[in-house]
């Protein structure tokens, strides 16, 4: 799917949202495989029901893609765009004893930068291929370790309701 109507390209823009046109992706999955559609990047987070309400009011088919591990996606041109988190710099921030990390972030990079500041315990996941949003999701494990017991406090946004919520770990 391609989006060509420059109002809406424009718009795009002023939502701090990049536009790669034709991207492939093969490109951007591990395993190599996908077809050609549209990228959006996000840069701004925030933007992100802005962008939604967007694509719905002009019929623009989407979905999300995280690091693009272990997915497959058929071939030939896609009938959808993609939508993608850019890691923001920095992808964590650490306050007192808790570290506040993005979805977008690359999971092995948080791991690492977690047990170089004396966050030890997660040195399991090393390996672990993604980003932190999809191991989240997966809740991703290793090693008889679980993500889910390292989590606190989750803040989502529920596109169904339009709704950013705050969800509670343990």
């Amino acid at each position: 799917m391609r989006i060509s109507d420059p109002k809406i390209v424009a718009r795009l823009a002023e939502l701090g949202v990049h536009l790669r046109a034709g991207a492939k992706l093969s490109e951007l999955t591990s395993l190599g495989i996908g077809g050609t559609t549209d990228l959006l990047r996000i840069t701004k987070h925030e933007a992100i029901p802005d962008l939604l309400n967007l694509l719905d009011a002009n019929h623009i088919s989407h979905k999300f893609l995280g690091g693009g591990s272990n997915l497959l996606v058929c071939g030939g041109e896609l009938p959808w765009i993609v939508l993608q988190l850019v890691p923001p710099e920095p992808g964590v921030v650490l306050e007192g004893n808790f570290a506040y990390v993005d979805a977008a972030a690359d999971f092995g990079r948080i791991v690492t930068f977690c047990a170089k500041y004396d966050f030890g315990g997660m040195e399991g996941f090393i390996g672990v291929p993604g980003i932190v949003g999809g191991a989240l999701r997966m809740n991703a494990g290793a090693y008889g370790m679980q993500i889910g017991t390292y989590v606190r406090e989750v803040k989502l946004y529920r596109a169904a309701s339009r709704q950013i919520e705050t969800l509670w770990g343990h």
